[in-house]
């Protein structure tokens, strides 16, 4: 049962970090400097994240993955690559730039298309069963 707990926990921790570098590595393709700006690494970023939530999760289901690969992927790769911490601050910035308008478009259109991604994911992947 520990050795188990163990895998999972270091199955985290190294898709951690590579969800942490790859999100780094997109936010240098994409910059964004002007504070009252649309934030697209991070809008970028929370939609594919969530796309790629929504295949994962699918096809752990059909495929059975074991737990360390589940929570590897799910929990450390995209958990540490999807950006919600940052969707918030650049909301805020936008509010605080005069932005507000855009503030709110980002906001809703974030949750919006985040949603929309992971449910197209999932059924993406449910349909390679049929």
């Amino acid at each position: 049962m520990a050795s188990s707990v163990l895998r999972i926990w270091v199955s985290i921790l190294m898709f951690g970090a590579l969800g942490a570098v790859s999100r780094y590595g997109i936010s240098l393709l994409v910059p964004h400097h002007d504070p009252a700006g649309w934030p697209w690494a991070t809008f970028l970023i929370n939609v594919v994240g969530s796309l790629a939530l929504g295949v994962t999760l699918a096809l752990a289901a059909r495929n059975n993955l074991s737990m360390v690969w589940r929570e590897g992927v799910g929990t450390g790769f995209l958990g540490a690559f999807t950006t919600f911490s940052a969707y918030s601050m650049e909301t805020v910035r936008l509010v605080q730039s005069g932005s507000v308008l855009l503030a709110v478009l980002y906001a809703f259109s974030s949750i919006l298309l985040g949603v929309c991604a992971a449910l197209a994911g999932m059924t993406a992947a449910r349909k390679k069963e049929a």
